[in-house]
């Protein structure tokens, strides 16, 4: 070493300054690019490794994928929130970096068994699997425990799971990725994750992926943070809960650089105006992923399917422009709706192949040959959107891209949308859910208003009434599961708004508490449609044909024309009524009202009427607390045109002895705000008159 040394000294020595800079520039390009050629083997290696350990689980084009760019996994220990802009949600929560935390903590610690790691689609949840298995298998010391990691969505992973010795569980670290893919968890997620825990007891260390919103919110533990508590044969078991993270400014900036190196400054600039303009889209990893195909579109992406659009689009170019240019405009034509076919066909014979989101390879040549496919031409690489595995099966390169497919096929086609079904689904429906909101609020359309209040409290119709509602142009569709209250405007035959699309998307707001549709024209039997569809969920429908639910003071010489009574006082028409007997209470579906079947016992003189209604709902009769005095038409509904058996102009599913009750509409006798006595309806004679002694009481509540 010391006659090396020497050597160089000397011959340093007998050079001038210029001859030295030259020797020692010549050095540094040496030793970088021995240092680049260095890496570049490293990571062949890598990518070997990884083939071979992962096969046949994941195709060479994605691991490529998952790991050419990998910027480090982030987790949290609270969820991201569903806001509109989910990127600063980590401001309020305890973020590090996932893969040293199992790595350094988790794997060497002996207090907790059993992980799930959860993040929404696209958020890299096998990226972070794939990269944790990478660099517990390279850690400079050598890894301690055997590793393994599975797809649950892959066929066969429970036999797998078996082939496992023993002796070698206790030594192994197990990652499973995608719970949510699990057919078996999608039909009955607790069933599933009884046996899975039950399968996989004796391993070391057990993390699991998932989809943030595959499970209820009632399986959390909010006074818990970071644990999620399920309940199982054999007791409880205690999963350390981790969220991961949506990429922070720092994070995006940093997957640039990788991506487009020092030099592309341009490409770079461009990357970043589509960041800045869709900033939520572009913390999702995998989209981030493909931003080279959204550079030639200036649009603002608002939302996550217009993403998908492009990509979509650019990836079929990519593809015609390899075939020959005789036979690249019908191939471009064809290749959208054969990608539609496939996810159509991987939807509905996901059962058959034991829950795999994949095709095999003979079962997509019929589709192929039917459009005019060519497979062999179709570069499989990693910004293809359709992947071939080393069995041959075709797949989606990421599960939200069959998802596309499938709402798209939904949003357009209602015959599919009835076979849908949502459940595991949850981008898809998300998806859908744009698409449609997108065409209920295009403004050339409809108008309207929503609110946003604490749902579950009880407001009467005027309450809403006095509701003031925001444009809803301005509601972002990221707050609709917090809307309570809706009001629409728009001519159904004048704009071609299609009420199925309204009517599913009306299904999925879950604190709609009043919707206000006295603005639509031309509904007709829209809100018979309505009642059907919300069905079991009583929600305050305001309408043009409502009966009047506020009381009036209606002088004598007016009454007829107030209630639409004829000369003997009998009404001018008659409601088909649609009652369901339901023990104390009958609902009414023609009229969205529920009443007492019965009533009060005794003749109540006006004055006691009120302490009734209170006590009613102080005991919270029927489970409900917001009785009150029905008005003339509501009672006058009830009316038959034909005495009943019951010897009553009322059905007989309701109580016989309530002959004569008393309506919240008063009689006004001396001024305007005057009134003494009230109006009834005598159920004995089927007619409306006034009465100041005492009568009956039968509640109602809408």
């Amino acid at each position: 070493m010391k006659e090396f040394l020497q050597v160089l000294i000397d011959l340093f020595d007998s050079l001038n300054y210029a001859e030295i800079a030259g020797y020692l520039a010549g050095m540094s390009a040496g030793i970088s690019l021995l240092w680049k050629l260095g890496a570049k083997l490293h990571k062949l290696r890598q990518q070997r490794t990884l083939r071979k350990d992962l096969h046949p689980y994941y195709s060479k084009e994605e691991i490529q994928r998952h790991t050419q760019y990998y910027v480090q996994t982030k987790c949290q220990n609270i969820a991201p929130a569903k806001e509109e802009e989910p990127k600063r949600t980590h401001a309020f929560a305890t973020r590090e970096k996932i893969i040293p935390f199992f790595l350094k903590k988790a794997f060497k610690n002996d207090d907790r068994q059993f992980y799930i790691v959860l993040g929404d689609s696209g958020m890299g949840k096998t990226t972070f699997l794939i990269n944790l298995y990478l660099r517990y298998i390279e850690q400079f010391f050598g890894a301690k425990y055997q590793i393994k990691l599975f797809p649950l969505g892959f066929p066969g992973i429970d036999e797998e799971l078996a082939k496992i010795p023993d002796d070698e569980r206790r030594q192994t670290i197990l990652l499973l990725d995608a719970f949510d893919e699990d057919i078996q968890a999608v039909h009955d997620y607790k069933t599933r994750m009884n046996d899975l825990i039950h399968m996989v007891l004796h391993f070391r260390e057990v993390v699991i992926t998932c989809r943030t919103q595959f499970f209820p919110s009632e399986e959390e533990e909010p006074k818990e943070t970071g644990v999620l508590r399920y309940s199982g044969d054999g007791g409880d078991r205690v999963f350390r809960k981790l969220y991961i993270s949506p990429f922070d400014d720092r994070d995006v900036r940093r997957y640039l650089r990788k991506r487009f190196g020092w030099l592309r400054v341009f490409t770079k600039r461009k990357t970043k105006q589509i960041v800045k303009h869709s900033p939520n889209l572009m913390a999702r990893p995998m989209l981030l992923s493909y931003i080279e195909d959204l550079l030639e579109s200036n649009r603002p992406y608002t939302a996550a399917y217009m993403v998908y659009e492009v990509l979509i689009d650019r990836w079929i170019a990519r593809e015609a422009d390899k075939v020959d240019s005789s036979k690249r405009e019908r191939y471009q034509k064809e290749l959208y709706p054969f990608s539609r076919a496939i996810a159509l066909d991987i939807y509905r014979q996901r059962e058959k192949r034991g829950g795999a989101l994949l095709i095999p390879g003979d079962e997509i040549a019929p589709f192929a040959e039917e459009y005019g496919i060519d497979l062999d031409e179709m570069e499989m690489k990693s910004r293809s959107l359709l992947n071939r595995n080393a069995r041959g099966d075709y797949k989606f390169s990421h599960r939200s891209v069959l998802e596309y497919f499938l709402a798209v096929e939904a949003f357009t086609d209602p015959a599919f949308r009835r076979e849908m079904d949502f459940d595991g689904m949850e981008q898809a429906r998300a998806f859908f859910n744009e698409l449609v909101w997108e065409k209920l609020t295009d403004p050339n359309k409809v108008r309207g208003g929503y609110s946003l209040i604490i749902p579950g409290i009880f407001l009467s119709e005027e309450d809403y009434r006095d509701i003031e509602y925001k444009d809803l142009a301005t509601l972002n569709v990221t707050m609709l599961p917090e809307v309570t209250a809706l009001r629409l405007k728009f001519d159904i035959y004048g704009t071609g708004v299609d009420v199925d699309d309204l009517l599913l998307y009306l299904k999925g707001l879950k604190n709609l508490d009043c919707l206000d549709i006295t603005g639509i024209q031309n509904y007709r039997e829209l809100r018979n449609d309505l009642k059907r569809l919300l069905s079991g969920r009583w929600i305050c429908i305001m309408s043009s044909d409502l009966l009047r639910r506020t009381s009036l003071a209606v002088p004598y010489e007016k009454h007829r024309e107030k209630f639409g009574l004829d000369a003997q006082d009998r009404p001018l028409g008659y409601i088909q009524n649609d009652f369901e007997d339901q023990g104390e209470i009958v609902l009414d579906h023609t009229n969205d009202l529920m009443w007492q079947k019965s009533g009060s016992n005794d003749l109540l003189t006006y004055e006691q009427v009120q302490e009734y209604i209170e006590m009613l709902n102080q005991k919270q009769f029927g489970g409900y607390s917001n009785w009150r005095l029905p008005t003339i038409p509501e009672l006058t509904s009830l009316l038959e045109r034909e005495e009943q058996p019951n010897g009553l102009y009322i059905s007989a599913v309701f109580d016989a002895r309530q002959i004569l009750c008393w309506s919240a509409d008063k009689r006004q006798t001396k001024g305007k705000h005057s009134s003494e006595g009230a109006w009834l309806v005598d159920f004995k004679s089927g007619i409306v008159y006034w009465r100041d002694l005492d009568c009956y009481v039968r509640c109602v509540r809408s």
